[in-house]
Order: C-alpha cells, then structure tokens, then sequence
C-alpha cells in the first residue's frame, strides 16, 4: 500500500545520525518545514551507547572518544555541563616472549613516517605502496600498520597517502594538553542532550522506522519513496531540497540491498565519481568485562593502550584509565575486520582471547573464567552502516570534496563521510557537516 505524507517539505533530511540531527535542528530554529527520516527504530546512527550490566559505565558499541577539543561538541558540553575526562594516553607493545613495555615516544614514531611520505605529489600511491618503497625498520611499520587499519579502519591497498595526510595534518585543539577525551556517561547522554537543546517541538519532525528506496530529481520538486519497516507501508514525500547523511557504505550499495537507493533517472554524476575515491571501512570491537582488572598488574604506570603487531586479531586494547573498570576493549579495523564481519561471536571472542593472552601471559582457558560479558555490534553487516566510517582511496583527496558541495543545486551529502581533514570519521566532524548541510539549505531557493 502507498500513501502520501499530509504536508509537502521544504527540506527532507535522511538519517537521524549527529549529522542529520544537528542540520534539523538548524532549519528548526529558521522555522523551515522540514522532516528527518530515520531507518532505525531511534535517534543516533552509529552512536550506540549501553549501560554496562555490572559497572555504573557506558558500554560504547560505536564511537567513544572525543578527539581535541572541538567547538562543535565543546560549546553544548560547557552549556549543559555534560561531564567528561581525560584520556590516559599511555602507549604498550607486546610481542611473543616479551613482556608488555611503554613506548614513550608512540606518536613520534608514527610521525616521522607521516613526514616520510610526499607533499602534493605528480601521483599518489596506495599507503601500502609507500610503506614498500621507503626504508622503514620492521618494528615501526608494524604498528603503522596497525595505526592505519585500526584509526583509520582503512585497507592499505586501498587507501592513499594524501587522504592519510588529510586527516593527519589537521592540528586539533587541545584542552591543558590533552587532545583525547571520554564522556562519563557516553555518547549516548550526549545525544541526548542535543536533541533536549532543540526542545519538544523538534521530535515531532522525527519519523522512524523509514528506509528511503527510491529519489526522482528528474524534475523540479524531489520525489521520494521510504518503506516503513514497521507498517510495512510505502511512503510517497515530495520535497524542494534533500540532505542526505546516510554513511558511505548505504550511498555505494545496490540498490537491491536492504538500504539500497534507486535514482531517477540516474545518481548525479558528481557524486557517483566521488564515491569511487571514498571507501567505507571496517572495525570490530568487542566490549569485555572481567571479574578482575589483571591488566593493572602488567605495567607500573597506568595501562591505558596495548598494542602488537598487524598479523594478529585485535592488536589493540584499551582499558577506561584514569577510570579503574573491569571493561577492556579489544579493537580490530581494516581487512581483518571486513573478513570478521561473517564470523559468529563466539569465534570473534576466540581469537580476541588468544592475542589477550599473548598480553597478560594467562591461558585462554583462564581468561574465558574471567569473562563476565562481551558486548558487540556488527557495523559491517549492519545494512543501515554497512561499515563503521569512511576513509579516501588513491588520488581521491580532491575530488572528495565534491561531497561538500550542493549537487544538481538541491542535493546536499553530511555525515563523516563528507568531511575533509581530521574530521572525517568523528563525531564532531559530522555534526560540523550537518551544520554545513543546514547553512547551505538555508542558501537555496
């Protein structure tokens, strides 16, 4: 059955992510008709905070840190007194045999081979290429590796260098020093008080459970069409401008696929040879809690990040320090994390468990004792993510900033996956984008 929405939109904006939301409540505050549809049965996109079963902690299954100071996030933080705190950046490697050691100078390592690589080459080169082609001791490729498949969540077959340099050489705004931040109560509070700010009015733009299928810009007004997976109904709306902040992974899927979208007459062009330099990238993350915080006894300073070497699965580890919790996250991006994304649980754990305990000297078997839950979701196989967050292939860096622009003159791209710089793949930068999205609308006739 189709049925047509009662009041023709100004502005229709896809997906209740931070992105989606933050433009929505821009145009709220201008009193523009406008409506966000959302696929999910709530608010947040790949935010996803829970409340851990045994400690007074959040459990983040998506993101969980605030990265520098950003305005975008820092202006609500300081208006509503969200509390947050600084993250202990102390920085472990182990390796068979060894015993785990602080590496004090982790990020100038990483650094110095940041400065290795070309400044606005004739060509650029895959990351891999690059790490084939420079002279590197083992130990400190190993972990760049590392750095690009876990922050980045990025394949480096895939990735190029300049997209690398993009997101690197961006300074973000510190705090006292401290450029790494976590919230108290999670990312999900912070939503919250986001979309609290805008008032009651605003939840009433909200309609949930509504997977956009179909976009006819063939002529002047926009035609769309959303199953709604509740009511199992179709939905006709018609609208002057559209944002989309859907992830990457949904705007480069068939439309076949659960969230696939069909265009008529076609994709705009620029944005089809935009997504042919953004990749959507992969991380598994898994969400441990222990009876015992044994990993306190494997370093005399803080433990705060373990690290080894790529050919393992998860070869990083985090703990909540300065905050003392029985939770432990183990972390894996990039190809290993894509092979993940079929893998049952069970088996996910198994392998997170034989790198634990090549770390703490304890069996698996020991380990598997110590377990009290594990708490995961599946980005990749999401079909409303397909992915966790984006990052720029070879010779893509420019023209993926056609993504920031207005498309056919009513088609507007946020998300993370629209963000230039250090933003890309943040929180704050898709709220940032959002805010740009709104600014635009606000441009259009």
């Amino acid at each position: 059955m189709v049925r047509t929405e009662d009041a023709f939109f100004d502005s229709v904006i896809v997906g209740a992510g931070t992105a989606g939301l933050a433009c929505g409540i821009e145009l709220l505050k201008r009193k523009k008709s406008f409506a966000i549809f959302e696929a999910r049965p709530r608010i947040g996109g790949r935010i996803l905070t829970r409340q851990s079963k045994v400690s007074q902690l959040p459990v983040e299954l998506g993101p969980e840190f605030i990265h520098g100071y950003p305005s975008e996030i820092m202006s609500l933080t300081d208006s509503s007194k969200l509390p947050f705190y600084d993250v202990t950046d102390l920085h472990y490697t182990f390796q068979k045999k060894k015993p785990v050691h602080l590496v004090k100078e982790y990020w100038d390592i990483l650094q110095n081979i940041l400065e290795k690589i070309p400044r606005n080459p004739e060509k650029d080169q895959t990351v891999k290429s690059f790490l084939n082609n420079h002279k590197i001791n083992s130990w400190a490729k190993s972990h760049f590796t590392s750095f690009v498949e876990g922050f980045h969540s990025a394949n480096l077959n895939l990735m190029g260098t300049q997209g690398l340099l993009s997101t690197e050489e961006v300074t973000e705004d510190d705090k006292n020093g401290s450029e790494l931040f976590r919230w108290k109560n999670g990312y999900g509070e912070f939503l919250s008080e986001f979309v609290t700010s805008a008032g009651k009015s605003f939840l009433s733009h909200l309609r949930f459970d509504s997977v956009l299928k179909k976009i006819d810009w063939s002529q002047k007004q926009i035609k769309l069409q959303f199953h709604n997976q509740k009511t199992s109904r179709w939905i006709k709306v018609i609208c002057r401008k559209l944002i989309l902040t859907v992830p990457i992974g949904v705007l480069k899927a068939p439309a076949r696929a659960v969230a696939g979208i069909e265009w008529l007459p076609y994709p705009p062009p620029s944005l089809t040879k935009s997504l042919e330099f953004v990749h959507m990238g992969h991380v598994e993350k898994l969400n441990f809690t222990f009876k015992n915080r044994f990993w306190e006894d494997l370093t005399e300073k803080q433990s705060a990040f373990f690290h080894t070497t790529p050919d393992h699965y998860f070869p990083t580890w985090w703990t909540q320090m300065p905050m003392r919790s029985p939770h432990l996250v183990a972390w894996q991006g990039g190809p290993k994390a894509e092979e993940m994304k079929s893998w049952k649980t069970e088996a996910k754990i198994t392998a997170a468990l034989k790198t634990l305990a090549l770390l703490s000297r304890k069996t698996k078997t020991s380990l598997v004792k110590e377990i009290i839950d594990c708490e995961t979701h599946n980005w990749s196989s999401d079909p409303f993510a397909l992915g966790a967050y984006s990052y720029v292939g070879v010779d893509g860096s420019g023209i993926a900033k056609n993504l920031t622009k207005v498309l056919e003159g009513r088609i507007i791209i946020a998300g993370e996956g629209s963000v230039t710089g250090s933003g890309r793949g943040t929180v704050h930068g898709a709220l940032a984008s959002g805010l740009r999205a709104a600014k635009q609308a606000l441009t259009l006739n």
